[in-house]
């Protein structure tokens, strides 16, 4: 027996979810195929989808396969439907089956042909007492009506005096419901562009978390499932407590909090004690910020991944002073690279890009840590870089509006633009101003520079992690995913900081640049 957890509760696992699977004939029309073909590819997306759930910790899993409104459809095209779903019973009960994969179909079952009601009933016969995934279909099936329905039962129950009419509450209706006995979703998600319900649990969906996948379902796939999970977990469950609100957020905010502060003081231990110390800081630091970049632009197995990062770190453990043998060193390292891109058909570009990032990003850090007053330099670009994502998200998330880059970073609104700009650039300039480091319209464009590159940083990560469905760049660090996903708008700044050192002819002693 699966317990859950009350409606008052603060849920951050996931129990159900729904699935409106939504696209089937706009994908086969896209490709000049006939309707029928995309629910034959609908129904291979969904076979491999309950593969890929066999050992996740997922209890139900709700199908919208056909709504009682289809019937308006050419009887060509529900005949067909018909016939995928013997088709689908049929050829994947026994599999379902020894999964330990328990069926139920809700809906009607009026209209549908008697021999698919005979195997709809074998089914849930034969898998009555399994006890994995609850596999709840959706078919022939209509929101409004299953409330009807309920309605009805009830009121021929109250007239015959089973059921006391002032005593009708959620539970009784509930258990009049088709789901009867199966938890609301935790999560509903609808795949197709299309920002609807369509008739779709509607008693089930008050509490439910809705997500809409830009993809047509047979498109979809575990990576999108994971990705839209994330995004679950990520949200405030309130369901009308506002105290729930701030008990997630103490919670959320306390682990993110604490991998914040470890991971910030190994930066500084490493900053203050440099040279050596600094130089193995940096090396494992390349080396996990390039494992987490080939992750993002390659579906490559992670052990490749690993011994790569680790061979590619060694170039910027060697690379010092950007002299004409570390220009060698980073040629050498980026005709390597795109060999092995070649080899694994990865794009060279990105994979190239992704090494001399990481590489000039971190090596120029070093390198400006080894002049005087680099420690106060670096420091100071952190904080403000600190200063700028913190005021975003929070100005972001508490005051919303438009989104700003909603195809690329879809949570990022003007009002967290406007606040990233804006208090990072105070940040850099009353820093400034305090310890006289610029004169004061410089300070100002100075500032300004390094909170916009930030912000490029982090857009830049964002949009190769959309490009390729991740959520985070990796798992390394509780509370806010990889390295990278930390780390994008610092390593964006010290990047752009070597052009522009040899552009104001400051390559001997860049810090001028930041302290002036």
């Amino acid at each position: 027996m699966i317990n859950h957890s009350s409606k008052n509760e603060v849920k951050k696992e996931i129990s159900h979810i729904a699935l409106i699977m939504d696209g089937n004939g706009r994908w086969a029309s896209s490709r000049g195929l006939p309707r029928y073909e995309g629910h034959v590819k609908g129904l291979r997306t969904l076979r491999k989808l309950l593969r890929d759930l066999k050992d996740s910790k997922l209890d139900y899993l709700t199908l919208f396969t056909f709504s009682i409104d289809n019937w308006k459809r050419p009887k060509e095209e529900t005949s067909k439907l018909m016939q995928l779903l013997r088709k689908f019973i049929s050829n994947d009960l026994s599999e379902l089956h020894n999964n330990n994969v328990r069926i139920r179909v809700i809906g009607s079952r009026a209209e549908i042909p008697k021999d698919i009601v005979d195997l709809i009933k074998g089914a849930e016969s034969l898998t009555a007492n399994n006890t994995g995934l609850y596999l709840q279909i959706a078919f022939n099936y209509s929101g409004r009506q299953e409330i009807i329905n309920a309605t009805k039962k009830i009121a021929i129950a109250s007239s015959k005096g089973e059921i006391d009419p002032n005593k009708i509450n959620n539970t009784i209706f509930e258990n009049n419901l088709y789901s009867a006995g199966v938890p609301d979703p935790d999560l509903i998600i609808r795949t197709g562009s299309e920002k609807r319900i369509s008739n779709f649990l509607l008693w089930q969906l008050s509490y439910s978390e809705v997500y809409f996948e830009e993809c047509l379902w047979p498109d979809f796939d575990k990576n999108k499932l994971d990705i839209a999970i994330s995004d679950y977990k990520s949200r405030s469950r309130r369901f009308g407590d506002i105290l729930n609100e701030y008990r997630w957020m103490f919670s959320d905010f306390k682990i993110r909090s604490l991998t914040a502060a470890g991971l910030a003081f190994l930066c500084f231990l490493a900053l203050f004690l440099g040279h050596f110390y600094l130089k193995l800081f940096i090396y494992f630091l390349s080396a996990i910020l390039f494992f987490e970049w080939m992750r993002i632009i390659s579906q490559i197995q992670w052990i490749i991944r690993g011994l790569i990062a680790l061979v590619f770190s060694s170039f910027v453990y060697f690379t010092d002073d950007y002299t004409a043998l570390d220009l060698l060193f980073i040629i050498s390292g980026s005709i390597l690279i795109s060999s092995f891109s070649a080899y694994f058909s990865i794009s060279a570009f990105w994979s190239c890009f992704g090494f001399i990032y990481v590489l000039i990003s971190l090596c120029f850090l070093e390198y400006i840590r080894n002049f005087e007053n680099g420690l106060l330099a670096i420091l100071l670009i952190i904080s403000t870089v600190m200063i700028s994502d913190t005021s975003g998200y929070v100005f972001g998330k508490y005051f919303s509006g438009p989104k700003i880059f909603k195809k690329i970073s879809p949570k990022k609104t003007y009002s967290g633009f406007i606040a990233s700009i804006t208090l990072g650039t105070l940040w850099f300039s009353i820093l400034s101003l305090i310890y006289s480091l610029h004169q004061p319209i410089t300070f100002i464009l100075t500032g300004l520079l390094i909170v916009v590159f930030s912000v490029i940083g982090d857009l830049l990560i964002s949009y190769l992690k959309r490009k390729t469905n991740l959520k985070d760049s990796g798992i390394i660090l509780p509370g806010h995913g990889g390295l990278f996903d930390r780390a994008d708008s610092i390593i964006s700044v010290f990047f752009i900081l070597l052009p522009l050192a040899i552009l104001m002819g400051q390559l001997d002693n860049p810090i001028k640049i930041i302290l002036g």
